[in-house]
C-alpha cells in the first residue's frame, strides 16, 4: 500500500492531478513514509504488547496530523489549501479505515486510540478538534467499519428484486461485462436474487461510479427493489469487491453520488449511456 494506490482507488479519473497536487506540497512522501511506519507496526503485531501498539498507532497518527497541517497551511492560496485538505482527509479515512481492518483489537477501541491521539496532538498545537472529528467522521467509523471488518460481516442477506423481463437483466449484464464493469456475468446477476452470504460481486473501479448511477437510475424507474434491508446501494456496498477482490466502497456512496451529480457533464453522460442501453433493449 502507497499513496499512488490509494489515489488511484480514490479519484481514479484525477489521479494524475492529484498526485502531481501531492507530491508538489511534498505531502506523497510525508504519507508513505507513515504508511511504511503503520505496515512496519502491523508485521510485528502478534509480537508487541497491546499498550506498545496502541501507542505507536497513536504516535503516529498525531504525528502525521501534525507533518500535513503544516504543509497545508504553508500552501499559497485558499484554494490550493481547500483541495489539499479534502484530499488528506479522504487519505487519512482510508488509512484509519485500514489500521481498524488489519488491528487484532476490537473496532470501537482501535477508533478510541486514535480519537484521543488525535483530540491530544490538537490540543497541544491548538488545532480544532472538532472539526477534524467532523470529516474524518470519527463518531462514525465504527458504524462505517462493519462494512469491511470481516468478524462483522453481517448475517442478513441483501439483494435486488429485478421487476422486469429476466431477458433485459441479462443484456445489461452482458453490456457490463463487455465493457469491463464487471468480473462475471454469473456474479452480478446473482446480486438479484436470494444467495449465500458469502457472495462477491466484482466491479471495476473505473466504473464504480456508473454502475451507481446505473442503479439509481433503476431505483427511480421501478426496476428494482433492494430486499433485506433499506438502501438501494446496500446489496452492492454488502457483497461488492473490486477486481482485486478487495473492498469496492472507500467512500460512504452518498457522498460518491453527491461527487458525480455535482460534475453535471459526466453525469449526463451517464444517464444519457443507461437510458440508450434501456431503449435498446426494449
Amino acid at each position: 500500500m502507497n499513496v499512488d494506490s490509494i489515489i488511484s482507488r480514490l479519484y481514479p479519473e484525477d489521479k494524475e492531478a492529484v498526485m502531481t497536487l501531492l507530491d508538489e506540497h511534498k505531502l506523497v512522501v510525508v504519507t508513505d513514509k507513515t504508511i511504511e511506519l503503520l505496515e512496519d507496526q502491523f508485521a510485528q503485531m502478534e509480537v508487541m504488547k497491546p499498550f506498545e501498539l496502541d501507542m505507536s498507532i497513536g504516535n503516529m497518527a498525531s504525528s502525521y496530523l501534525t507533518q500535513v497541517n503544516a504543509i497545508v497551511a504553508s500552501a499559497k492560496d485558499e484554494e490550493t489549501k481547500e483541495s489539499l485538505r479534502n484530499i488528506i482527509f479522504e487519505i487519512s479515512i482510508f488509512l484509519i479505515r485500514s489500521v481498524i481492518e488489519f488491528s487484532n483489537r476490537e473496532v470501537h477501541e482501535t477508533v478510541s486510540i486514535v480519537k484521543n491521539s488525535l483530540k491530544m496532538a490538537c490540543q497541544i498545537n491548538n488545532y480544532d478538534f472538532d472539526t477534524l472529528n467532523r470529516f474524518l467522521r470519527l463518531d462514525l467509523m465504527y458504524k462505517i467499519s462493519t462494512v469491511t471488518k470481516k468478524k462483522l460481516t453481517p448475517q442478513v442477506i441483501t439483494y435486488y428484486e429485478w421487476k422486469d423481463e429476466p431477458y433485459k437483466l441479462d443484456e445489461i449484464a452482458r453490456n457490463l461485462k463487455a465493457e469491463n464493469a464487471i468480473d462475471s456475468v454469473k456474479t452480478f446477476k446473482q446480486l438479484f436474487e436470494p444467495h449465500a452470504n458469502d457472495l462477491k460481486v466484482g466491479v471495476n473501479m473505473q466504473s464504480l461510479e456508473f454502475v451507481m448511477v446505473m442503479l439509481d437510475v433503476f431505483k427511480q424507474e421501478g426496476l428494482i427493489f433492494p430486499k433485506g434491508k433499506k438502501g438501494h446501494f446496500t446489496p452492492l456496498v454488502q457483497y461488492g469487491t473490486n477486481l482485486a477482490g478487495s473492498e469496492l466502497f472507500i467512500k460512504e456512496p452518498k457522498h460518491i453520488m453527491y461527487a458525480i451529480k455535482k460534475d453535471e457533464k459526466k453525469y449526463t453522460q451517464y444517464l444519457r449511456k443507461i437510458k440508450n442501453w434501456l431503449a435498446q433493449i426494449g
